[in-house]
C-alpha cells in the first residue's frame, strides 16, 4: 500500500480525476485475471475502469491509520475486476478536501519498481503537472511483442547459452546445514534497517564505483560463504524487463531469477569482491531475458548429470528505488512470522532490499526449521557491518573481514567432507539415496576429488533413471550431492 501526502487545498473530485488518468495510461490498472476452459490462465483488459475510491472522515490521525489499515487488509476479486483501490481521508471539518491518499495495489499489477512509477505519476498529477509532460507508458503487450520479435527470441537464446556454460561450474551444494530434510518450514522474516549501514553502503558505492545492489549482493556473498563455509556460492538474482530501456515505464513485471556464481574465497580482498558482484550484475542485466520453459528444457540434461536444482538455491532481491509504504516502527531490528505466504517457505533463504524513507532496509525470508533465529541476526548485523569496516580498513584480507564483522560460522562435526570447494554431508547424501525403493544400503565416501557411492539394491536399476530421482531430491538436502561415481551391487 501506498501513502500518498495530498497537496493543501486538493479536491477529492481532482483525486478521482488523477486516477482516472493512472488508469488510462496503464492497461495492467484495468486488467483482470481468470482461467479459461481449459483452465489456462487469461488476462482481460478493460477498456475504461475507475478505481474504487473510499472517502473516510477522520477527526485524529489514529483514525486514519485504522481507516489504511481495513483498506489494505480487504480482499480482490481479481477474477472479477482489476486488483486496484483507493481511499482518501478527509478532514471533519473540511469534507471535501483530501488529505491523504491509500492506494493498494495487488503484487499481479505491481511490484516496489512499479509503486515508485504510480507514486510519481501521482504526485505529479496532483501537483497539478500536465499528463503530457509524463513519459509515455510501456504496455505488458509492447514488451509481450518485443520479446517474441526476432531481436528478442536472439537475447532469449543467448540467455541460454549463459545458462549452459554456468551450470557446469556452479557449486555443488546449495546451502549446507547440518543434517535434516529440508521440508517446508514456518516462514520468518527479519528486518534490518541502519542510517550508519546506509551512508556505509552509499559511499562504498561511490569509491568503488559499483551499484548499491552490487555492494549488497558482495556483503550477502562473503556472508554466505562465511556461514556455510563453501569457497564459491551460487544465488538466484531476481531481474526484471526493466533494465531494459523500452521497459522502464513499464508497470508490467516479467519477474525472473538469474543463476550467478561468485567465488569468494578466490579473492585478495573484498574491493575484489565486490567488482566481481559487480561482474554478475552485468551478467544478470545481459542474460536476465529468457523464456524459463525454454531454459528448463536445453539444460535440463546438464542439471541432472550434475544433481543440482536451481530453485532451492539462496535469493537476492535488490531494489534500491521503488514506493513502498514508509517504516513501521523505530526499531533496528524486528522479526516476525511472514502470514501473507501461509506462515511456509520452502527455500532457506531469501534476501530482500530495498530503500525505505530513504534507509535500507535488509531482510532475510528463512526456514525458521532449518535456520536459527539467532543466526539470521548475527548474519544481517554482520553484513551491516562488513561495510562500516571495510570502510574504514579497505585492504583488509577477508577472513579478518570476517572475524571483525562478526558473521557467524556454521561449526562442521563428524560425517562432512569437502568436494569442489564445497561442504557435503555424508548422512544426507546417503540418506538420499536411500529413500528410492530399489535401494537397501548406500554408503558414501570422497575419494580422489570425486563423491564415490556403493549402493545395494534389490533390483537392477539403470544409473540414468537413478540420477533423475536423486536429482528431484537434492531441494530437500542442501548439503547432500548426486555422487559422480556409483557402484552397484545387489
Amino acid at each position: 500500500m501506498m501513502d500518498i501526502p495530498v497537496p493543501e487545498d486538493t479536491s477529492v473530485e481532482r483525486v478521482l480525476a488523477c486516477l482516472k488518468v493512472l488508469t488510462r495510461r496503464h492497461e495492467g490498472l484495468r486488467t483482470h485475471y481468470g482461467v479459461d476452459g481449459t483452465g489456462s490462465p487469461v488476462q482481460k483488459v478493460r477498456s475504461e475502469f475507475t478505481i474504487p475510491l473510499k472517502v473516510e472522515v477522520v477527526g485524529s490521525r489514529e483514525e486514519a491509520v485504522a481507516f489504511s489499515g481495513r483498506l489494505c487488509r480487504e480482499g480482490f476479486r481479481i477474477t472479477e475486476e482489476p486488483p486496484v483501490r483507493a481511499g482518501v481521508v478527509v478532514d471533519s471539518r473540511l469534507p471535501d478536501r483530501a488529505r491523504r491518499l491509500f492506494l493498494v495495489l495487488h503484487h499481479i499489477v505491481a511490484d516496489w519498481f512499479a509503486q515508485g512509477i504510480v507514486r510519481s505519476e501521482v504526485e505529479w498529477l496532483l501537483g497539478g503537472g500536465p499528463e503530457g509532460a509524463l513519459a509515455l507508458p510501456v504496455q505488458p503487450r509492447d514488451l509481450m511483442e518485443y520479446e517474441s520479435s526476432q531481436v528478442g527470441l536472439r537475447k532469449r537464446d543467448r540467455s541460454t547459452e549463459y545458462w549452459r556454460s554456468l551450470i557446469p561450474t556452479f557449486p555443488r551444494t546449495a546451502f549446507p546445514v547440518p543434517a535434516v530434510v529440508v521440508e517446508p518450514g514456518t516462514a520468518m522474516e527479519a528486518v534490518f534497517a541502519s542510517s550508519e549501514m546506509t551512508r556505509s553502503c552509499r559511499r562504498v558505492s561511490r569509491t568503488q564505483g559499483v551499484s548499491v545492489p552490487a555492494c549488497l549482493l558482495a556483503c550477502y556473498a562473503l556472508a554466505l560463504s562465511a556461514y556455510v563455509g563453501n569457497d564459491h556460492v551460487g544465488i538466484a538474482v531476481s531481474s526484471a524487463n526493466r533494465h531494459r530501456r523500452a521497459g522502464l515505464s513499464a508497470l508490467a513485471n516479467m519477474m525472473q531469477s538469474l543463476p550467478v556464481r561468485l567465488d569468494v574465497r578466490g579473492t585478495h580482498n573484498f574491493s575484489d569482491l565486490l567488482h566481481r558482484a559487480r561482474e554478475c550484475e552485468t551478467q544478470v542485466l545481459r542474460y536476465g531475458l529468457f523464456d524459463p520453459d525454454h531454459a528448463a528444457d536445453a539444460t535440463r540434461d546438464v542439471l541432472e548429470r550434475r544433481g543440482l536444482d536451481l530453485d532451492a538455491i539462496p535469493g537476492f532481491n535488490c531494489l534500491s528505488h521503488g514506493g513502498g509504504r514508509p517504516s513501521q516502527g523505530s526499531a533496528p531490528f524486528e522479526e516476525h512470522t511472514i502470514t501473507r505466504l501461509g506462515g511456509r517457505l520452502r527455500h532457506v533463504l531469501q534476501m530482500r532490499c530495498r530503500s525505505d524513507a530513504g534507509i535500507l532496509r535488509t531482510s532475510l525470508r528463512y526456514n525458521a526449521e532449518v535456520l536459527p533465529g539467532e543466526d539470521v541476526e548475527a548474519f544481517l548485523r554482520g553484513m551491516a557491518r562488513i561495510l562500516t569496516v571495510y570502510e574504514r580498513s579497505p585492504e583488509v584480507g577477508l577472513e579478518e573481514l570476517i572475524d571483525l564483522a562478526g558473521l557467524p560460522v556454521l561449526s562442521r562435526g563428524p560425517g562432512w567432507f569437502r568436494s569442489e570447494g564445497c561442504w557435503v554431508s555424508t548422512a544426507q547424501t546417503e540418506e538420499m539415496i536411500q529413500r528410492i525403493p530399489e535401494i537397501t544400503k548406500a554408503s558414501v565416501r570422497e575419494e580422489g576429488g570425486l563423491v564415490q557411492a556403493l549402493v545395494s539394491t534389490s533390483e537392477p536399476v539403470p544409473e540414468e533413471r537413478f540420477r533423475r530421482l536423486l536429482h528431484a531430491q537434492v531441494r530437500n538436502h542442501p548439503a547432500s550431492v548426486v555422487p559422480d561415481r556409483f557402484s552397484f551391487c545387489e
